[in-house]
């Protein structure tokens, strides 16, 4: 809405410069300056043509009560074709001349007063709340040629004094001494209404004008910013799809995040639960190694008990074999020298006498014995030799193992010390690694949403690009009219015949005064003085 009315501010002053065309059109053969006198309700009365000519000061149109405006000369006229005798004049000939024809554009004015529709002819004078409405749309009756690329500028002159509370809105108000201008502000092919309210008292109002011009911007210095406003919103469009494409790749980055962290959060909770069920491990570890080195600490106390048993044990074996020997080589004397005593035995074994022979096969009994025994205690002693040498040689040995086991027993406190320490540091790396597990689990549920709000994040960039490319195309339809038209100017009078530089409208509607009556032949002269005066001023 502002920019209507910034728009609308510069169109209205825009176009008032365009009507006081002056040498600036030398090089150009006519301009045409199309006057309308509208009724109250904007319907057609009469339509006047002020042209200016340059050159030949040669026109064509269907005119009744043509008028030199410059000049003292007649025109001559020939069928359509207008011609004037006048040499070169400065600033061009103006002419003027009645004609009948359809406008660009067609005007519905109503007036309510107090909610009920009153005709403006008797609204003059009136008290109350007065609402005014202007339907305006493209005149279709009218050449399609003749009627595009015009926009209309809507002016409603209210007398302060008659008029207050004045809502008109949509439209650009500049004040004049007493009087508010309020202008409405219509672009190209446009259609709908306009609307203005005041309470009045004793009412009275100057005419209603409307100016139709074509391109009239673009003498007004305004294209180079409008193409820079526009390319402005290129950039905007072009950063707005960047955005979105850099928010996407960071939504891409942030799932991709997500599963990272995801993935690490169910790792470090499995490995905090492990590292529960190692450190109990360890415990039992290391309870089972207390005992273990206790143990070793009480077999090194005794160990030492069965080296010394087994140095004794190697001692006595040595004596016993001795002792053994000694007594198997007495045996052995034994057996060598009961020789004599076997023979004798022998030969009385068969001894008629039962007490001889009884006697004989006793001796031989214990003969024989004793020769086992002779054997059996060499191979005993044999045996035990052996025996003794392994004892021995199991007591050096067992040395080396007690010593081995003397050297556990001293180090085992500092082994014991150095598995606690190992313990704790795995305890305390286990309560790390739970930390961790628990901060990684929040960080991935603070940031397992968050795709979901960047892609929110992505549609209201997609809205506000969307946004960015609806109101370029539609600032783009609305400041097409500020750029130049370069489509020629098509004349009212004779659209095949003549090319006018310019070509602009302007109506009027009567004036609501006082309710004094005027004669027909009155309200004809001030229109005529009105028109007469506008015209004088190209003079």
């Amino acid at each position: 809405m502002k920019f209507k009315k910034i728009a609308a501010a510069i169109l209205l002053i825009v176009m008032c410069l365009s009507l006081f065309v002056t040498s600036a059109f030398a090089a150009q053969q006519k301009n045409e300056t199309v006057y309308a006198s509208l009724n109250h309700d904007g319907s057609v009365k009469k339509i006047y043509v002020v042209n200016q000519l340059f050159g030949e000061y040669v026109d064509y149109g269907q005119y009744t009560n043509i008028k030199n405006l410059s000049t003292l000369s007649e025109p001559v006229v020939k069928g359509d074709k207008i011609s004037f005798t006048d040499d070169y004049i400065e600033g061009g000939l103006y002419y003027q001349g009645t004609t009948e024809g359809e406008l660009p554009m067609v005007f519905d004015i109503q007036y309510f007063l107090d909610g009920n529709k009153i005709s403006g002819i008797n609204l003059g004078g009136k008290t109350g709340h007065l609402k005014i409405e202007i339907e305006y749309k493209p005149n279709y009756l009218c050449e399609k040629r003749v009627r595009d690329g015009f926009m209309a500028q809507i002016t409603l002159p209210l007398n302060m004094n008659t008029a207050g509370n004045i809502n008109a809105d949509g439209a650009a108000n500049v004040v004049v001494g007493q009087t508010m201008n309020i202008s409405y502000n219509i672009f190209p092919d446009e259609s709908g209404k306009v609307y203005l309210e005041a309470d009045i008292s004793e009412f009275q109002m100057d005419p209603v004008s409307i100016t139709l011009v074509k391109g009239a911007f673009s003498s007004s210095g305004i294209e180079d910013s409008i193409s820079e406003f526009q390319d402005g919103f290129s950039d905007m469009l072009d950063g707005a799809s960047e955005m979105v494409d850099g928010t996407s790749d960071l939504k891409d980055g942030i799932t991709t995040l997500k599963d990272g962290v995801g993935s690490l959060s169910y790792g470090m909770s499995q490995l905090a639960e492990n590292g529960d069920d190692m450190l109990s491990g360890m415990n039992q570890y290391s309870n089972g190694l207390g005992e273990y080195l206790d143990g070793i600490k009480s077999l090194s106390s005794s160990s030492s008990q069965i080296g010394a048993g087994l140095d004794e044990l190697s001692a006595n074996g040595k004596s016993v074999a001795e002792g053994i020997s000694g007594i198997n080589s007495g045996l052995g004397a034994l057996s060598a020298s009961s020789g004599g005593l076997k023979a004798l035995a022998l030969s009385l074994q068969s001894s008629a006498d039962p007490s001889v022979s009884a006697l004989a096969n006793g001796t031989l009994e214990i003969l024989g014995t004793l020769e086992s025994l002779s054997g059996g205690l060499g191979s005993a002693s044999s045996g035990l030799g052996e025996y003794t040498a392994g004892v021995s040689q199991t007591a050096q040995m067992y040395k080396q193992f007690d010593e081995g086991l003397s050297t556990a027993a001293a180090n085992a406190g500092e082994l014991k010390s150095g598995y606690d320490e190992l313990k704790d540091g795995f305890a305390l790396y286990s309560g790390g690694v739970k930390s961790s597990s628990s901060g990684i689990r929040q960080l991935y549920y603070s940031i397992k949403k968050l795709p979901e709000n960047i892609q929110e994040l992505i549609d209201g960039q997609i809205d506000f690009k969307d946004g960015i490319s609806t109101a370029k195309d539609e600032i783009s339809s609305q400041t097409d009219a500020f750029l130049s038209d370069d489509t020629p100017a098509v004349s009212f009078a004779s659209p095949d015949k003549n090319s006018p530089s310019s070509v602009q409208y302007i109506l009027t509607t009567p004036e609501i005064s006082s309710p004094k009556q005027f004669t027909v032949q009155e309200t004809q002269e001030k229109e005529e003085n009105f028109f007469s005066r506008f015209a004088a001023l190209f003079q």
